[in-house]
């Protein structure tokens, strides 16, 4: 299956990452409405698809949602390395020097991104999941 055919719709830009493929789709509803086709998307040659578009909400420059089936994770709630490609693409589209990104997964999140000279600044809320100790 071809990315447009999972879509179902033409993307208005397809980047890839090392690990990703970047889809911008034309409207926020795309986006919150998606239903993904987990068992064909395991097919693509990556680790996972990030959809994302502008946001129509005040205060909120982009959305995105990230499905990641072949490493077991169907949608992850707020993907931050995803954000690292994010962060760039939509600074030089908008002409910006940081953007405010809302990840609309079932749990969701917002994340305040910075590009820098040789990385991206993350910054958001988190919710702990696991809590331990290595010794070594």
């Amino acid at each position: 299956m071809e990315l447009e055919e999972w879509l179902g719709m033409k993307p208005t830009y397809v980047g890839k990452t090392e690990l990703d493929y970047i889809v911008e789709l034309s409207h926020e509803e795309y986006i919150a409405d998606f239903k993904a086709n987990f068992h064909a998307m395991k097919q693509f040659p990556v680790r996972g698809v990030c959809i994302t578009s502008i946001s129509k909400d005040e205060g909120i420059d982009i959305v995105s949602r990230f499905f990641s089936p072949a490493q077991g994770i169907d949608e992850d709630h707020v993907n931050g390395s995803t954000h690292g490609a994010l962060g760039p693409y939509w600074c030089e589209k908008l002409s910006k020097e940081s953007i405010v990104s809302k990840q609309l997964s079932k749990r969701g999140g917002l994340l305040y991104v910075t590009p820098k000279i040789k990385d991206v600044a993350i910054a958001g809320s988190a919710v702990r999941v696991l809590s331990g100790e290595i010794l070594i």
